[in-house]
């Protein structure tokens, strides 16, 4: 465990580690996809379309590919990018745009409840702290309307300092801004808290500082994973290979769960495969739409039981234990 007495700054990235975009039932009020309504589980995907870091999730064209892997960097390639993406998931031109819109609102955007007290604390104990993330839109207000302004030191967002974490250079320095010297550790709190490969750790994330690992005791799944239920449990599937949520949950002690403004704390247990079929056969009479979504990702071809059953092993499914 990272001892906080040596650190002296703290990273934190924005979206699924400070604040997190939790969809709203009166976004979607009269949208549809491919003339069906827009139900929870096609919401779910939306969502997930809008919010996952990195993949495609449509088909596109080389100047599309162009705008959606640079599209951190500046907000009309974030514009393009994103409303590409909702178009091509079926949603009619003024939906996609009135959907959009609410992605690039900070009061769109909720902040976990430990959020103002994490930054309070160690702005208390003198350890600075920056928001370092890739986006294309300011995060300031967000922490204007959370109180919180004055316990952030700095902030570097992609579209501000022209380069993202994955291609950072010169201007990519959240330590130099910070003014920690190397000596002593930046303690790194990536998105989602992705795992490292030893137990108990987050991954270690280079943004050019010296990066002390912090214990991964708690994770927080997206919030648009919608749990089915099967013989009286909850189960969530996740349908597309190399998601880091998966790798979080496979660490962690406990996550926690968030719908709306509703926080639970749960331990996931992942299936074995034989445990696994039985879940993944129900999935499509439950999940149709999901079914529908991922074979339009290339996950599924028929989306049938069968189909389903046979993926056992390689979709990874988890029961949702409550911690009483």
């Amino acid at each position: 465990m990272t001892d906080m007495t040596e650190v002296q700054a703290v990273l934190f990235d924005y979206s699924g580690t400070l604040f997190r975009l939790e969809e709203d039932e009166s976004w979607f009020e009269g949208m549809k996809t491919e003339e069906r309504e827009v139900d929870g589980h096609v919401q779910a995907e939306l969502m997930r379309r809008l919010t996952a870091p990195t993949g495609r999730s449509v088909d596109m064209t080389d100047e599309q590919y162009h705008a959606w892997v640079n599209r951190d960097l500046a907000p009309h390639l974030h514009r393009e990018a994103y409303l590409h993406v909702l178009r091509e998931s079926g949603l009619a031109d003024h939906h996609a745009e009135a959907l959009y819109g609410r992605v690039i609102d900070t009061s769109s955007w909720t902040p976990y409840p430990d959020t103002a007290e994490v930054l309070k604390g160690l702005h208390r104990q003198g350890i600075k702290t920056a928001v370092v993330s890739n986006i294309a839109f300011d995060v300031r207000p967000a922490f204007l309307a959370l109180g919180a302004p004055d316990y952030v030191d700095e902030f570097v967002l992609s579209f501000e300092v022209g380069a993202i974490k994955q291609r950072r250079g010169r201007r990519w320095r959240p330590r130099r801004r910070l003014r920690v010297h190397a000596r002593r550790p930046a303690a790194d709190i990536p998105a989602n808290r992705r795992a490292d490969k030893g137990p108990n750790r987050i991954r270690r994330h280079a943004v050019g500082s010296n990066v002390a690992p912090m214990p991964a005791e708690r994770v927080r799944p997206p919030g648009w994973l919608k749990p089915m239920h099967f013989e009286g449990k909850r189960y969530v599937v996740n349908g597309y290979p190399g998601a880091d949520w998966v790798s979080n949950v496979r660490v962690a002690d406990q996550a926690t769960l968030t719908q709306g403004r509703r926080s639970e704390r749960v331990r996931m247990a992942e299936l074995q495969a034989d445990e696994a079929r039985p879940v993944l056969r129900e999935f499509p009479a439950q999940v149709p739409t999901g079914v529908d979504l991922m074979k339009r990702a290339g996950v599924l071809t028929d989306g049938t039981p069968d189909e389903l059953e046979g993926l056992a092993g390689r979709l990874p499914v988890f029961r949702i234990d409550p911690i009483t």
